[in-house]
């Protein structure tokens, strides 16, 4: 019976050091082991995944009149002039002064085959620069309805009337159009896109990733697929001269209605 009893305790002492002996192991087990050099390197999955943060604007926003809009829209024109100086290039550099510098023009962009597209906004700022004879507008029928457009008298004053109203502003306008001067329309309508798809992400709260910034661009239009080879280094480009968007604005959505 002492036999027995001796026996069952040994037993039990047995069982409690096995226990303490497993929750050790698991202990073990469980515990995050250092990383090799080569677990500590990304996986491509992961590189792909970055999720990019924007920084705040260190400027403030500020909102336009018609005069101060059609004023600023003739600088645009003006600053970034060539020969070959149309409306695509314009329209996507107007896109791209009042979302980055965040200037207020009362657009209503909607995504069109070249970019983001107003065509009302459009229609009154060339009505106004024409009636005070800063720009003759031509449309050219040979070349597809192309529009451009050539200074004239008037053009010259411009430039002063855009430092008067806009003395807080020039710097960092003319900072971003200067980077666009030499660009062709298609490298401005690249960038504009590219903008606006990564700007409507930030607004919806949802990832920002080079991949989901390329296959939102490509499903814009179905014309945007020319340009496929080309937006990792507009992407990268954007990256090194901080045209990076913060969620300012509005939304640029599909129209509703096909214009």
């Amino acid at each position: 019976m002492h036999y027995c009893d001796r026996l069952e305790e040994q037993i039990k002492t047995s069982q409690q050091q096995n226990n303490l002996l497993l929750q050790q192991v698991l202990r073990e087990a469980l515990r995050p082991q250092p990383k090799t050099e080569e677990e500590e390197l990304p996986t491509a999955v992961e590189l792909k995944v970055v999720y990019k943060k924007p920084k705040a604007h260190k400027g403030t926003s500020r909102k336009c009149d018609r005069a101060e809009r059609a004023i600023l829209a003739g600088h645009i024109i003006n600053h970034t002039y060539r020969e070959d100086f149309g409306r695509v290039k314009f329209q996507k550099l107007l896109h791209l002064t009042e979302y980055h510098c965040q200037i207020d023009i009362d657009s209503n962009y909607v995504q069109k085959v070249a970019g983001p597209y107003d065509r009302e906004l459009i229609k009154v700022i060339e009505s106004t620069l024409k009636r005070f004879r800063f720009f003759e507008i031509r449309e050219s029928k040979r070349t597809g309805k192309r529009v451009t457009y050539k200074p004239l008298a008037a053009a010259s004053e411009l430039d002063n009337f855009f430092r008067k109203d806009f003395p807080k502003e020039t710097k960092r306008i003319d900072s971003l159009l200067n980077k666009f001067a030499r660009f062709s329309y298609e490298e401005c309508e690249i960038i504009s896109t590219l903008y606006a798809v990564w700007n409507n992400r930030i607004i919806r709260e949802q990832p920002v990733t080079d991949e989901l910034l390329k296959q939102d661009f490509l499903e814009w239009d179905k014309h945007k697929a020319k340009y496929t080879d080309r937006l990792d280094n507009a992407l990268r480009w954007m990256e090194k001269e901080d045209i990076i968007p913060v969620g300012w604005g509005k939304l640029i959505e599909k129209p509703v209605v096909q214009e």
